[in-house]
Parts: structure tokens; C-alpha cells; sequence
């Protein structure tokens, strides 16, 4: 998933709440310093295939100081 500023100054990003920690690692890849991230996900092992939960993100922007990623998916074995 990307992340990118949508303003003309830096965007800092600082991770808060996540729901799935036994189910989904993520990482967060900053791509371009203050303007475009990449957010990765992983199954943990042995972990259920199929998740549903949340990510939430605080901001230095006073125009959205946090927002939640809501996070619903599954994961197909490897054949």
C-alpha cells in the first residue's frame, strides 16, 4: 500500500494501534524522505489465513492528525 503527501511540506508518519500482530507483520518503507511510504504486509507462521483488523497512524499534519488503515484479507499457500 502506498502512503503519500498530499501537501507541500513533509509528512511524518509514527505507527500507533494495530489489532493483527499474531496474525500480519507490516513494515513501513519510506520511499521518498516526508512524501510517498510503502507499507508491506506478512503472514506471521502459523497464523490463520484470513485476518481482519486495523493499523493506525499519527500525523504532523494538524489537517489529519491520524487516520486508520482498515485491513481485511487472506493469504493463499504458495503451490
Amino acid at each position: 500500500m502506498e502512503i503519500r503527501a498530499e501537501l507541500d511540506r513533509p509528512l511524518v508518519l509514527t505507527p500507533g494501534a494495530f489489532n493483527l500482530e499474531e496474525k500480519v507483520k507490516y513494515t513501513l518503507e519510506e520511499v521518498e524522505e516526508g512524501r510517498r511510504y510503502l507499507l508491506h504486509f506478512t503472514a506471521v507462521p502459523g497464523a490463520d489465513r484470513s485476518y481482519q483488523g486495523y493499523l493506525k497512524f499519527t500525523t504532523n499534519y494538524i489537517e489529519k492528525p491520524e487516520f486508520t488503515i482498515r485491513i481485511r484479507g487472506r493469504f493463499k499457500p504458495v503451490s
